[in-house]
């Protein structure tokens, strides 16, 4: 498997697949990584860099590849992609994969602790509902 940069347009569609938002996609903030096997889109992630914090955004695994560790290559790849951004520490806001993030680093945290670069994205403030949790690793 390969992973790569890619653009909104190649991963609109494997998102909406996932129930994710693709409202903000064009965010000059947000880079996107593509997983292909043999040529073919099987996965996406985003990191949006915000100061010397970031936002992991829209894992997607295509739903017939589910179970087969790609969303943890792509996991694996954005840390790596973050630490070398300088990120220091890493949120994320999920509905539905608390438990599976964990495994990375991440812990849940109040709202009241996002620093104000995360609760500026749209993703915090209108995309994702306010009952999602909050989740942050601390980069090393």
């Amino acid at each position: 498997m390969e992973i790569q940069a890619t653009t909104p347009d190649e991963v609109r569609a494997l998102l909406a697949e996932n129930d994710l938002p693709t409202d903000d996609l064009g965010d000059p903030a947000l880079a996107l990584f593509a997983a292909r096997h043999e040529g073919e889109l099987v996965g996406a992630i985003g990191l949006q860099t915000c100061d010397h914090v970031g936002l992991l955004r829209s894992l997607a695994v295509g739903t017939t590849l589910r179970n087969r560790g790609i969303g943890e290559q792509l996991c694996r790849y954005l840390l790596k992609m973050a630490t070398s951004r300088g990120v220091s520490d890493l949120y994320l806001l999920t509905t539905s994969a608390a438990d599976y993030f964990t495994r990375f680093g991440f812990i849940a945290i109040d709202r009241g602790d996002v620093p104000p670069a995360i609760r500026a994205t749209t993703q915090f403030g209108s995309l994702c509902p306010s009952s999602a949790i909050v989740m942050r690793c601390k980069i090393e």
